[in-house]
């Protein structure tokens, strides 16, 4: 999103660095076509000089390049330079990019001038995505309190929110999320270590679904409580299935990934899927032979 260069040095410094009196007397002494004005005012928008801007505004095509001149000034968080393009510009040009920009940028303000006259579903709603991903969250309220996304869309914020770890954003877009079917925000929760989120999330997904990964994925990253939290709601038989193992060599496997306090806690709760060997290869764990233990387990296939 480049503003295409001016050639006339004098007129494009004095345009960059925001000296109207300079610009207004080198427009008079030349012949500068709608075009290269246009290139002016893209530049004087990223740059928020609000009285240059209004100075081409009369001589440039504010619609040029997709309104890149309500882009720019939207991206950088000139409020009112983006009041001034909006009457002349196209806020829904290049799937409201101008909204993505302030978005992805976290200003609450340009979103809220361009939210009126911008589409919130464009891309498949990717302005919430976004927001949700960076963690802006008074734009997330601001964009749910004016739309109506479908499960997907918020499966896909959702999922981002998770991952950065914003629990408040996570409540918001929850009476949202109807489906849990194909997000991934379970497993984010358990492989990262969000136990508050992951808590919320736990009444609307099936811990046990692909083949326990919660469990595996929080197990393998060393987060005792979620482990706790889920051994009793997963299904450890299935929890190395999708990999070939048979439930003997997939709890031992399992075992061998926990860190000692959790090998001791996965024995406790599970000692009726567990075999003698499984109890021996316990005692290395405990001592933290990693070494040891794969020498006295030879028909368990190792991790990579």
């Amino acid at each position: 999103m480049q503003t295409p260069a001016y050639s006339d040095t004098a007129l494009h410094t004095a345009v960059s660095n925001g000296c109207w009196g300079e610009a207004t007397l080198l427009l008079s002494q030349r012949k500068v076509g709608k075009a290269a004005c246009s290139s002016l005012l893209q530049l004087a928008a990223e740059s928020g000089h609000l009285e240059i801007v209004r100075l081409l505004l009369p001589l440039s095509e504010p619609k040029a390049n997709n309104s890149l001149a309500l882009c720019h000034a939207a991206r950088c968080g000139h409020l009112e330079v983006v009041k001034l393009l909006l009457p002349v510009s196209d806020p829904l040009a290049a799937n409201s990019l101008a909204l993505y920009c302030a978005a992805t940028k976290g200003d609450l303000e340009v979103v809220r001038a361009l939210l009126p006259s911008s589409s919130v579903y464009a891309k498949d709603f990717l302005v919430l995505r976004t927001a949700s991903a960076r963690g802006h969250l008074e734009i997330v309220r601001l964009l749910l309190q004016v739309a109506h996304p479908v499960n997907s869309q918020v499966s896909h914020s959702l999922q981002h929110a998770v991952e950065i770890g914003h629990l408040e954003i996570v409540k918001l877009l929850l009476p949202f999320f109807h489906q849990a079917k194909g997000c991934y925000a379970l497993q984010i929760a358990a492989e990262i270590g969000h136990l508050e989120i992951l808590t919320l999330l736990l009444p609307l997904f099936d811990p046990k679904e692909n083949n326990s990964a919660a469990l595996r994925l929080s197990a393998t990253n060393g987060h005792l409580e979620i482990v706790k939290l889920l051994l009793p709601l997963s299904n450890v038989d299935k929890v190395f299935q999708h990999n070939g193992f048979t439930r003997t060599s997939g709890c031992d496997l399992l075992v061998s990934c926990f860190p000692p306090k959790h090998a001791r806690l996965f024995m406790d709760t599970h000692k009726n899927l567990t075999m003698p060997r499984t109890r021996a290869m316990l005692a290395t764990v405990s001592l933290g032979s990693r070494m040891v233990e794969r020498k006295a387990l030879p028909n368990a296939r190792r991790r990579a």
